[in-house]
């Protein structure tokens, strides 16, 4: 784990159980039975949903899952980046080296993308895969507060995920 984590922090037993997902990840679908499924399917069978309301540690888990493991953290704007940052710096934690942060929108947008349209926002879908390349958890928090519901990203993110897809809020 982070040497940022701080001695005073004590995850509820909700949050243990999605750390304990998260750290037995690979040997859950390294598993036979596993074996021959898509990525896809893995991640569907692997993918963790939690919805609980506003003040139940959704973004504090978020803050703390970013902070320890190499992660893509799926984000629904800039006050909603601030407020996980905030957490952060209250804890004393700091993004994990290996954290990548992603707007929904940018997400999205790559997703809808009309190949005939060129921005300064185009990223192609390779682009978009190397974003979730070599990441321990995908997590997405605040997925009730996104366009579309987690229904409109979830299945490029559990396409794209090569580790523990979290889906929180």
């Amino acid at each position: 784990m982070n040497p940022n984590k701080t001695e005073d922090f004590k995850l509820r037993d909700w949050q243990k159980i999605i750390i304990n997902c998260i750290n037995g990840h690979d040997d859950f679908v390294g598993s036979e039975s596993f074996q021959s499924l898509s990525d896809y399917a893995i991640n569907e069978a692997s993918e963790v949903k939690v919805k609980f309301p506003k003040g139940y540690g959704n973004s504090t888990l978020t803050a703390y899952v970013c902070s320890n493991y190499p992660s893509l953290f799926i984000y629904l704007n800039s006050e909603h980046l601030k407020e996980i940052e905030q957490i952060q710096s209250e804890w004393g934690w700091t993004m994990n080296k290996n954290t990548t942060v992603l707007s929904v929108f940018e997400l999205l947008y790559t997703m809808n993308h009309n190949a005939s349209v060129r921005s300064q926002y185009y990223v192609t879908m390779d682009q978009m895969k190397s974003k979730f390349a070599d990441k321990k958890v995908v997590i997405v928090d605040s997925v009730s507060k996104m366009p579309g519901g987690v229904e409109a990203i979830e299945n490029v993110i559990l396409t794209l995920a090569k580790g523990s897809t979290i889906f929180l809020g």
